[in-house]
């Protein structure tokens, strides 16, 4: 179940028997975008028998049953944090359920030290080959007066001091050098993933280091960031100490904040952890690693940290746009989903979902799209609770349906999107959500108001047949790897339904029309063909030109079969930069006129951006020149096509032209005579 919500309907929900209850913790109201209830192959509770106090003892069960007719053998893994001990636990590796009947695993624990702490149960099995894990719950607060068992999460410290890596407390000195001489810190920092069941880097996170005083306030002395293997490295700085001269006492605090995301506790408490402090170091290198290891309450942090800058990442590779920084709280108490605020722009993630990597896709897709539309989204009129194959209206299916999209796109898995987790069927490749009833059984005939229809439309035109389905391999849907001009109809149109992705496709004349008609009347909307091509006005560049090896200057017109009224625009085109390097994009006689702007940056990529005051007079010819030199490498017989990946007109008024484009050809040929390849033919 998925939420457009705000908390009067949230207390209609704990009536409704959809799914199971989901509600706001307290302090948070408005609209909300909540994480849509996934159908588990297990259902389960961990309970203590008591409330432990300090040197007292208790039972951990984990009561679980399987909702499938043929459960996979299991394995059970109990994690418990520093404070807690285990006494005894029965084997756990091989377990074999019974259908729909509960079974209880359990351990007998003992309290060692005051603290408030999350006991988690892990349920690992094998799906197609493929690892799954399922986690669960329960909670417990001590104090040295008493104790508290809690179901929701209890209110924890942010601030923590984190778990060394290495058994010699996570400092290790090397290519020691003599007093006076540099010191360089560098180290790594991981968290142990859950569901992989390993140490894993935590990409891109901050890290501060700082000089550790005795009567000032420490001394922050350089700040970094760990690389995609989880390293960081300071530059070399010199080992004396401020204070009294001696060699650094030196730290390192881990900040989980970078210019994609923050990540904070629900009290808006950034989460950082401090390093032990290195004592009278040596010069030379020092290496400070740790990580958030299996016992740390907040190793979590790093799977949602990687999982939600893994989607930015994804777009801004993609198609260059970053949406500006998130805030991502996490835990809430009385709270077991997760959500995007759009008012105030933040993500809501609860201690249930912290393993779930799609939830953090689906609601940073949220969070995507809001930043896309100019801190807005679609029209609707549609809110409260609803599934993959609920039927609502245009705007609502897009805005879910898009977020749902992004759970599978980033990670290329159909599989990421499923009505239940026990079934290879249906997926995003392969489904009837758009019938508007669980496992198929509903009677709507339009698809474009469910959102899993729209989410397996956008899917089936940015898959490809290396995408993981049902059929590696094969691609049905004859589209394919078409997500950069998805995310230009998005961020340029603003679609207010997937209808509009049709007609932003037909507009810019990417073509493949019978083929995207095909996907979306597998999805029960069915849609006219468009008008015969030779409509409309046409952008062409000749396909018919030529230059040698090492030939400077040469011209490719870019031409308009129709200039009447047209006084702005944007084009978009690509190249091979081994056969060509664009000098320049210049105006004509026609256009002279006109304010141009190239960017020719970019390798392999020219934008050009253009506006007028008034309308083309002329009738149709040359609108643009762009300019390129032949590199000496090009080899003669080698070709490489102009293409236009956008092309946009727009008239006085503002509104759009429709045109239509035909790409250019550049062919790679030898200049009779040019013996040594040098573009020229002179007396030498």
């Amino acid at each position: 179940m998925r939420l457009f919500c705000s908390q009067t309907l949230l207390r209609l929900l704990i009536i409704m028997s959809l799914a199971p209850s989901i509600g706001l913790p307290s302090g948070f109201s408005g609209e909300c975008h909540a994480d849509r209830k996934r159908h588990q192959i297990f259902q389960g509770e961990l309970s203590l028998s008591g409330a432990p106090r300090i040197g007292e003892r208790a039972t951990l069960v984990l009561e679980i049953s399987a909702q499938s007719d043929n459960p996979p053998p299991i394995e059970v893994v109990i994690r418990l944090p520093e404070g807690i001990r285990k006494l005894r636990q029965v084997s756990s590796s091989g377990l074999f359920l019974r259908p729909r009947t509960a079974q209880d695993y359990s351990i007998e624990i003992e309290v060692t030290q005051v603290g408030v702490y999350t006991l988690q149960a892990s349920v690992y099995w094998q799906e197609n080959g493929i690892p799954q894990a399922q986690h669960f719950y329960t909670y417990l607060a001590v104090t040295t007066a008493g104790s508290q068992v809690s179901q929701t999460p209890l209110p924890v410290r942010h601030m923590q001091r984190l778990k060394p890596l290495l058994k010699d407390g996570g400092l290790r000195q090397s290519n020691r050098m003599a007093v006076g001489a540099p010191l360089h810190i560098h180290g790594q920092i991981r968290y142990f993933d859950d569901n992989q069941r390993l140490e894993i880097p935590i990409r891109h996170v901050q890290v501060r280091l700082f000089e550790q005083n005795t009567f000032q306030p420490d001394q922050e002395i350089e700040t970094a960031k760990t690389d995609d293997n989880g390293s960081y490295s300071f530059p070399a700085i010199d080992n004396i100490d401020p204070e009294d001269g001696t060699k650094r006492d030196v730290y390192v605090i881990v900040a989980f904040e970078n210019d994609i995301l923050k990540l904070t506790n629900e009290g808006d408490g950034r989460y950082q952890f401090q390093s032990a402090t290195l004592f009278n170091v040596d010069s030379g290198d020092a290496e400070i690693d740790f990580a958030l290891d299996s016992s740390h309450q907040q190793r979590a942090a790093g799977h949602i940290f990687n999982a939600i800058q893994d989607e930015s990442d994804f777009v801004r590779e993609c198609c260059g746009w970053q949406r500006s920084q998130v805030q991502v709280k996490w835990p809430a108490r009385n709270f077991d989903s997760a959500a995007f605020f759009p008012g105030d722009d933040f993500i809501l993630i609860s201690t249930n979902l912290q393993w779930e990597r799609t939830a953090m896709l689906h609601e940073y897709g949220h969070a995507i799209m809001y930043s896309a539309y100019g801190n807005g989204f679609p029209k609707t009129n549609r809110s409260g609770a609803h599934f993959i194959f609920t039927v609502s209206d245009e705007g609502f299916a897009l805005i879910e349906g898009w977020a749902e999209f992004m759970e599978a796109v980033v990670d290329d898995n159909a599989f990421n999107l499923r009505e239940r987790l026990n079934r290879n069927l249906p997926n995003a490749e392969t489904n009837d959500w758009w019938r508007g009833g669980f496992a198929g059984r509903g009677n709507n005939t339009d698809g474009k108001i469910v959102e899993g229809a729209v989410a397996s439309i956008l899917w089936d035109i940015a898959d490809t047949p290396s995408s993981i389905d049902h059929q590696i391999g094969v691609d049905d849907d004859k589209i394919g790897d078409e997500f950069p001009r998805i995310w230009q109809m998005l961020i340029e149109d603003k679609p207010q339904s997937v209808v509009d992705f049709w007609h932003g496709w037909l507009r810019r004349g990417y073509g493949s029309v019978v083929e995207l008609r095909e996907i979306y009347f597998d999805h029960a909307i069915v849609l006219p063909l468009p008008p015969p091509l030779s409509t409309g006005r046409v952008l062409s560049i000749p396909a018919d030109l030529s230059a040698s090896p090492n030939e400077k200057d040469v011209l490719a017109p870019i031409n308009l079969d129709d200039f009447t009224g047209v006084t702005g625009g944007s084009l978009r085109l690509t190249y091979d930069a081994q056969l060509l390097s664009p000098v320049k994009a210049s105006t004509t006689e026609a256009t002279k006129t006109f304010a141009l702007s190239a960017d020719l940056s970019t390798s392999g990529e020219i934008r050009i951006a253009f506006q007028s005051a008034i309308g083309l007079t002329e009738k149709s010819g040359t609108i643009f020149t762009l300019t390129f030199n032949i590199p000496g490498e090009a080899a003669i017989g080698q070709s490489t096509e102009l293409i236009f990946t956008q092309a946009t007109l727009r008239d006085q008024d503002g509104t759009t032209i429709a045109v239509r484009t035909q790409d250019g050809r550049f062919a790679i040929e030898g200049l009779i005579g040019d013996l040594n390849r040098d573009g020229l033919v002179d007396a030498a």
